[in-house]
């Protein structure tokens, strides 16, 4: 299992694997941020997760709408775009970013 699977796999379990993720994401590859980053917006939308898990999840996927690497923020709109319970201002910052991020939330969401 890739490392950052295996973060987004406890993360049900720790409350704090958010704050390891972030620390994580500051030194990983792009190609590993950006499976990560899908992964935990996967998460977000199909995991049963408390309440407090959740905004710590959403409080992630924020932090990494200014991940210098555009594929991160693909992963991103890739995974949540076509959701409606993806988080409105997460949807809405995306259809502002570069075209290619902005595309795929235009022609999916139905937040927007």
């Amino acid at each position: 299992m890739h490392h950052s699977l295996r973060l987004f796999a406890g993360l049900a379990q720790a409350p704090m694997i958010v704050e390891r993720f972030l620390l994580w994401a500051r030194t990983a590859p792009v190609a590993r941020r950006t499976e990560a980053a899908h992964a935990l917006a996967r998460g977000y939308l199909l995991s049963p997760l408390a309440p407090a898990e959740r905004d710590q999840v959403e409080a992630a996927m924020t932090v990494l709408l200014d991940d210098s690497a555009l594929e991160v923020r693909l992963a991103l709109a890739d995974a949540l775009a076509a959701s409606e319970q993806a988080p409105h201002h997460i949807i809405l910052l995306l259809a502002a970013d570069k075209p290619a991020v902005a595309a795929i939330v235009a022609e999916r969401s139905p937040l927007i």
